[in-house]
């Protein structure tokens, strides 16, 4: 943030638009969902009108900056890391698993009675 307007701004978007959503979790409790419902939560603009999609497309990027200085501080993005790599694991386990039971079935089928 180099500008008064820009901290100001991002400061706006914070106060009015992320934390009265999603201030009251902790950054690690933000799942995908939580995150869905604020995108396409109904807002009104001062006028009652709508906010346009690029005024969300900001707030979004402005909260997108804190959950990746969130990661990055607190070490998120390695809890993060180890479900991928378990995730990874358990199907790189699952398709050997189904492929030593086709083979089983193969064996058992052509093995002579």
């Amino acid at each position: 943030m180099t500008s008064d307007l820009a901290k100001a701004r991002y400061t706006e978007a914070l106060d009015l638009h992320v934390l009265p959503d999603l201030g009251a979790f902790f950054v690690d409790q933000i799942r995908d969902h939580d995150l869905e419902a604020w995108l396409v939560k109904p807002r009104k603009d001062r006028r009652g009108g709508k906010y346009s999609p690029h005024t969300v497309n900001g707030w979004w990027r402005v909260l997108k900056m804190v959950l990746q200085a969130a990661t990055r501080r607190y070490y998120l993005y390695a809890r993060v890391r180890e479900v991928e790599d378990a995730l990874r694991r358990r199907a790189r386990t699952a398709r050997l698993a189904g492929r030593l039971m086709l083979f089983l079935m193969i064996f058992e089928f052509l093995r002579p009675s």
